[in-house]
């Protein structure tokens, strides 16, 4: 279903799409026009913005950041870039990983799992110890290699976010 509907006024893109699975549409409503965007792009569209919803679950879930104990609007917004950064560096290290390792990685339970394999990194970074950062590192590759390897890959190369391409490249 792909239409053109006036709510409040307003013309509107509707976009609905039929799962076989669940046996029902699910409907879109958009302002991306229908002569720029087919409603197949709307749907792999709607499906990468979930991917940045994660993003956010992850830096709320696994790094703290539910809530500020802090009214000050600038520790605030540093809080959030750390927290992003964090998580970028996160992924980083998975993408390193996936690359190192030939193997597609989780990158919601390497977040998850962080309290286990950072502490050492960080510990070595502070005593500024280079052998051991490295074993450190390698120690953390080994443990995540073992325990965030995606559950599913061929299903999601297929359907999950890898279908768009979206990986390290690097």
């Amino acid at each position: 279903i792909d239409m053109n509907v006036s709510i409040k006024n307003k013309l509107t893109r509707v976009v609905g799409y039929w799962s076989k699975k669940e046996k029902q549409y699910t409907f879109l409503v958009t302002n991306l026009s229908i002569d720029e965007f087919t409603a197949t792009e709307i749907g792999k569209l709607y499906r990468l913005r979930w991917q940045v919803e994660l993003l956010f679950k992850e830096c709320k879930s696994y790094n703290n950041l539910r809530g500020f104990q802090t009214s000050n609007a600038t520790l605030q917004e540093a809080l959030i870039y750390v927290s992003l950064i964090v998580t970028t560096l996160k992924r980083f290290l998975t993408g390193c990983i996936e690359k190192i390792f030939k193997t597609e990685m989780s990158t919601m339970t390497v977040a998850k799992t962080t309290g286990v394999w950072w502490i050492g990194i960080l510990t070595a970074i502070i005593r500024k110890h280079r052998k051991g950062l490295l074993n450190a590192v390698n120690g953390a590759f080994d443990f995540l290699r073992k325990n965030a390897a995606r559950a599913h890959p061929k299903r999601d190369r297929k359907t999950g976010v890898f279908q768009y391409g979206v990986e390290p490249n690097f």
